[in-house]
């Protein structure tokens, strides 16, 4: 999997947690200026430095956009939350109490955030780890205009703010590199392109971007750019006659 372009929302999340290394520093602070715990200056320093370098690897993975890094951050948080209240017991100290209570709705809510950016059409391919291919949309087809190069695609995800597309499925069976010929190369290099969706007699059309292209060149994630007014009631019409046919989730 690579990505292409990395979305706004997701380096915002990413971002975000470069807080952690801060809370680990002040919550060491917390602990080593309680009776119960007997930590240096300097451990406590070498301790929150060692912090700082972890979460900007951290940043790193989320912003790759992978989704497994979901379950990484929810272990971490969870071994986190689990020892923050441990340390606040063990102290009886109110201010370690009232920071794992406010550390626990942050990480809570910075989870929120991280899961439904990761949940994104763009960034999902629904594909299972014993499928070969992912399990496309009955019925919605997909159709590209590239620099004079057209090529028409399955959909496996869609959503208010973009697509999962794979190669029409007789060309993933001749070709299993499809996507590495012409149109895919200049879909990856290209800054905007048109996009439009049919089912059964409705379509959708708008510009977008390669956000994400799978490895082997089997699919791509691509986020709709310019959706406003009169687009935007088109696509939420569009998402809900296909939610009402139980193509989608509510």
């Amino acid at each position: 999997m690579k990505m292409n372009f990395i979305p706004f929302r997701l380096r915002l999340v990413s971002l975000s947690f470069l807080i952690w290394g801060p809370l680990l520093a002040l919550e060491a602070l917390l602990i080593s200026g309680s009776a119960s715990f007997k930590l240096s200056f300097r451990n406590t320093f070498i301790g929150s430095m060692i912090a700082l370098g972890l979460t900007l690897c951290l940043t790193l993975v989320v912003v790759s956009g992978r989704r497994w890094t979901r379950y990484v951050i929810i272990s971490l948080a969870g071994i986190w939350i689990i020892g923050s209240l441990f340390s606040s017991l063990i102290a009886r100290d109110s201010n370690l109490g009232f920071f794992s209570v406010f550390l626990l709705l942050f990480l809570t809510m910075q989870y929120q955030f991280l899961k439904a950016e990761l949940n994104k059409a763009y960034l999902d391919s629904e594909l299972k780890w014993y499928q070969l291919f992912s399990k496309p949309i009955p019925g919605l087809s997909c159709e590209i205009h590239c620099d004079k190069e057209k090529g028409s695609f399955q959909v496996t995800k869609l959503d208010a703010d973009g697509a999962f597309l794979l190669p029409s499925r007789q060309k993933v069976k001749s070709s299993p590199a499809a996507l590495s010929s012409t149109l895919g190369s200049q879909l990856i290099r290209s800054p905007s392109f048109p996009i439009s969706f049919r089912f059964q007699g409705e379509k959708f059309s708008c510009k977008a971007r390669t956000v994400l292209s799978m490895k082997k060149a089997l699919g791509i994630g691509i986020q709709f750019l310019e959706i406003e007014g009169d687009q935007e009631k088109d696509i939420e019409d569009f998402l809900e006659k296909l939610k009402i046919r139980g193509l989608l989730p509510n």
